[in-house]
């Protein structure tokens, strides 16, 4: 195969080209119709990169990872790497790559990234899995940049065109700069008819950043000609709009899911707010980069991964590191600390009510009882993640929790069996272990993996577990309070060891 050469998928529908440079949507034909930009370079020269491991730029250009600095590339670097490339079928191409030498010196983890393009009917499915191969926690970013065409006949013009959401009159946003650094805070964005007619050049801003699209959809339609193309991104809480700026008739619009929200700058006065309350140095003045600041929040002391976001405030302040003995609570924190992996917290969390009602209320009893038609059903539902790999492991490891509560009287026996220091003795009476109390100055000192998450993980994928690895069990223990591993300067490590 030449390296430059294009895949091409069709069916009745459809035509398309991806090529296996940064795994790019290149052409989208239908019905006659090319969809995609087409990368005219003298305008601007991409159709659809993809952006891994980083969403826009961090705000100096570089982090640090084991005490040395790594200079970050804006947008990270798969959009210009030679993926490995598979034609599984007419319908279905798949590519792949993974950390080497040159990709580690600019991100110093292993990792594998898959990149699936399937045509169903008149739609294009675009699955994307991120794999951890090393034994440290993998930080990652995840986002589409599909620039659709907006003059699809003769005589249209960017002003035909608009982007209609789902039942809404208006929306909130952020803005991001042309650096690629997110602008603080939000503003509210008037909707006509739920259409966004203006441009982001039109609002001032290089970039309109949503979070939380009702239905997590988004249709770039022309009221002249009459097309449109819907995008459908259920697994994507952010989105990005975008085109080149001083492109005031542009020929493109880019709509872009965003597994997270890209560096910001903030608000002196916000800043300087949380300096004061947090003046010992325990929370950092900033936010994850999957975290918005919308809401007025109070003012309290707390680990810095809480950040703004009130489901993540509530979660942190209200059950992370809280000794839980019930076992359906601890069962859905199992299915969702194993539904969270390659994705982030907050995703899960959003999505964690959906979770209950498809999942009976988390009731391993039932749970264990789903045949191949409930395992179909929850593929279709877009409240939760639609891995059928995830789905099959809750399904599987309802039965063992089933199985592991009958052996020594309840999972929370078992579970918190390994706090005792020393073998259970009578399985059908819970030992009452004590929580592990860390004193952790900040949250960089967190570690991803311990002794005692290593053991029970070895311990439950010989059970025959899914979705329990190190990493995944030691957020488990952290979120049943097995470990106390909040901050010493936050509140909650006062409450909870006072």
């Amino acid at each position: 195969m030449n390296e430059l050469s294009t895949f091409v998928l069709e069916n009745d529908a459809l035509s398309v080209r991806v090529s296996p440079v940064g795994a790019e949507l290149q052409s989208v034909v239908c019905g006659g119709v090319e969809r995609m930009w087409s990368g005219d370079p003298a305008v601007w020269g991409r159709r659809a990169p993809l952006l891994f491991p980083l969403i826009g730029r961090l705000r100096d250009g570089w982090y640090a990872n084991g005490g040395r600095r790594v200079d970050a590339p804006m947008h990270g670097f798969c959009r210009d790497r030679l993926f490995s490339a598979e034609q599984v079928s007419d319908v279905r191409v798949r590519f792949e790559t993974a950390s080497d030498e040159r990709i580690r010196a600019v991100y110093p983890f292993d990792f594998r990234l898959t990149v699936d393009f399937t045509l169903e009917g008149s739609s294009i499915v675009k699955s994307h899995t991120v794999e951890n191969l090393g034994d440290v926690p993998l930080p990652f970013e995840l986002g589409g940049h599909e620039a659709y065409a907006t003059r699809l006949m003769p005589g249209e013009r960017m002003v035909d065109c608009f982007v209609r959401f789902e039942d809404i009159d208006k929306l909130e946003m952020f803005g991001m700069d042309e650096a690629g650094i997110l602008t603080l805070p939000k503003i509210e964005v008037p909707l006509e008819d739920g259409r966004l007619t203006r441009t982001p050049e039109q609002l001032g801003i290089d970039t309109v950043v949503l979070e939380n699209v009702p239905g997590s959809v988004a249709t770039l339609g022309s009221s002249k000609s009459g097309y449109e193309v819907t995008v459908e991104f259920p697994d994507f809480p952010y989105l990005g709009i975008w085109t080149k700026a001083g492109q005031g008739d542009a020929r493109y619009l880019c709509i872009e899911p965003w597994s997270a929200l890209p560096d910001a700058r903030f608000s002196p006065v916000r800043e300087a707010r949380r300096a004061h309350a947090c003046a010992r140095g325990a929370c950092r003045a900033g936010i994850p980069d999957d975290v918005s600041l919308g809401g007025a929040m109070e003012e309290k002391c707390r680990c810095s991964w809480a950040g703004d976001v009130p489901v993540y405030v509530d979660y942190h302040d209200n059950e992370w590191g809280r000794p839980t003995h019930d076992d359906r609570m601890l069962f859905e924190l199992l299915v969702l600390e194993g539904a969270q992996a390659g994705l982030s917290w907050l995703t899960i969390l959003k999505k964690r009510e959906a979770y209950r009602e498809a999942f009976d209320g988390f009731d391993p009893a039932k749970v264990a009882l789903y045949d191949e038609a409930k395992v179909e059903e929850l593929m279709a539902n877009e409240g939760i993640v639609r891995n059928r790999l995830k789905i099959n492991a809750a399904i599987t490891n309802a039965k063992l929790f089933l199985d592991v509560a009958r052996e020594f009287g309840s999972f929370d026996a078992f579970i918190w069996g390994y706090v005792d220091g020393e073998p259970i003795v009578d399985p059908r009476e819970r030992r009452g272990g004590e929580p592990i109390v860390n004193r952790w100055k900040t949250q960089a000192d967190v570690p991803a993996t311990t002794p005692l998450s290593d053991r029970i993980s070895k311990d439950l994928k010989k059970r025959g577990f899914k979705f329990v690895g190190s990493t995944i069990v030691y957020a488990y223990l952290q979120s049943i309070g097995i470990v106390n591993d909040h901050v010493v300067d936050c509140f909650a490590y006062r409450e909870l060891t006072s």
